[in-house]
Formats: C-alpha cells, sequence, structure tokens
C-alpha cells in the first residue's frame, strides 16, 4: 500500500499542481488565553482560496510536498482575515499511512508569521490523497489558531464536495452548494460582483451553469 501511495503521489506531483480549499475547509480563533490579561474572544469562519503543491523529497517512509503561493481568506463576518505564505505536507508511514502540514503565515496587514503545525496525525479516509483534508494549529502569544482544511487538485467549480469517483458530479454537490450560501461563505460568491449583499441569485445560476459545464 506504502508503494503504491507513493508513486500516486510523484505521478500526481511530477510538477507544481494548483490547489483549491473545498467549502469545508475553516479557521477558529481564541484570544487571550491565560495568563494574557485582556477580554477572551472566539471567532469562527470559513476559509477560502488557493495553493499550489510540488513535490519536495522522498524517501523510503515519507513523501513531502511543498505548498507555495498561498493565498487564502478566513470570512469572519463582517469582515476577513487574508493569509499568504508557504509550507510543506508529509504524507506516508511504515504500517498506516499519516500526514502532517506545516505551514508559514502571514495573516491579515501584520508582518508577524504564524507557524502552524499538525503534527504527524492519521489520513482522513473521505478525503484520500491527492485530496488534503487536515487541521493544524498555531498558539502565538494570547491566542490559538485551528486551520481545518480540506482542498482538492480539481478546478471544477461545480465539484463543490470535490469527490473523486465517477460521476464526478452529483446531488451532493447541489447540498454542498446550498449549505455554503447558507452560511454565507464567500466560497459561495460565484459571479465575482462581490458587491452589497455579495450572495445573491445571480450566484446560485453561477454555480448551476458552472454544473452544467462539467468537469472535463
Amino acid at each position: 500500500m506504502k508503494s503504491t501511495l507513493i508513486v500516486l503521489a510523484l505521478t500526481a506531483a511530477a510538477s507544481a499542481q494548483p490547489y483549491s480549499l473545498l467549502p469545508s475547509s475553516s479557521m477558529e480563533r481564541e484570544a487571550c488565553l491565560p495568563p494574557c490579561a485582556c477580554p477572551y474572544t472566539h471567532t469562527f469562519g470559513t476559509v477560502w482560496g488557493t495553493f499550489s503543491l510540488a513535490l519536495l523529497d522522498t524517501n523510503p517512509l515519507y513523501t513531502r510536498y511543498r505548498l507555495n503561493n498561498i493565498h487564502w481568506n478566513a470570512d469572519f463576518s463582517p469582515g476577513y482575515a487574508t493569509m499568504t505564505g508557504s509550507g510543506t505536507y508529509t504524507i506516508g508511514g511504515e504500517v498506516a499511512i499519516a500526514q502532517r502540514l506545516e505551514l508559514s503565515l502571514t495573516i491579515g496587514s501584520l508582518t508577524v508569521i504564524t507557524d502552524f503545525d499538525s503534527g504527524l496525525v492519521p489520513m482522513d479516509p473521505s478525503h484520500p490523497f491527492p485530496q488534503i483534508s487536515i487541521g493544524t494549529f498555531a498558539e502565538p502569544v494570547c491566542r490559538r489558531e485551528q486551520l481545518r482544511i480540506t482542498a482538492t487538485s480539481s478546478t471544477c467549480y461545480g465539484n463543490c464536495d470535490g469527490s473523486t469517483n465517477p460521476p464526478i458530479l452529483t446531488a451532493n454537490d447541489f447540498i454542498c452548494y446550498l449549505n455554503a450560501y447558507a452560511r454565507k461563505s464567500l466560497w459561495a460568491e460565484c459571479d465575482g460582483s462581490m458587491g452589497t449583499p455579495v450572495l445573491t441569485p445571480n450566484d446560485f445560476q453561477c454555480f448551476l451553469n458552472a454544473y452544467a459545464v462539467g468537469c472535463s
């Protein structure tokens, strides 16, 4: 199984592959945990955006990839936080397949880089590689941040749930989009208008058009 995974990994990432975050991606922030003396705050928002994944190196146990060109946004309504940076993704293992995500991100207008590290954790069986589904954590001074990343190399917008088994487009993609729209996630902002309100029936029509075109 391990050798099959490595062959798949090398084939999938012979060059940098574009990736997109799926609507289930999210960010949670807790500020002023003890012993910091300031008001406690808790925020949660969906995350959307893109990055590229390229093979970094491989050994008998693990394959490592480089995440470049990270451009993400966390939807902390009424505002949002931009995230840029890079990282590494490790996958492999001697018996069970495990994964690790390490990120160095600049969040918002701050010049301070926040380092995230998931540690080595089990794979998510519902999102087998080359999909990526993993939570990673950071604990800078007086706050804790958790990113939950679910990403796919598919650039097909109609494939909302990121499925890879045929048929790619199913009723589950409609449910996925409707859930994102109901949460007012900016991932559902399909037509690029970004007006007020951000989400309108035009976005739903845009998704229907993308679904009708299909995934090549």
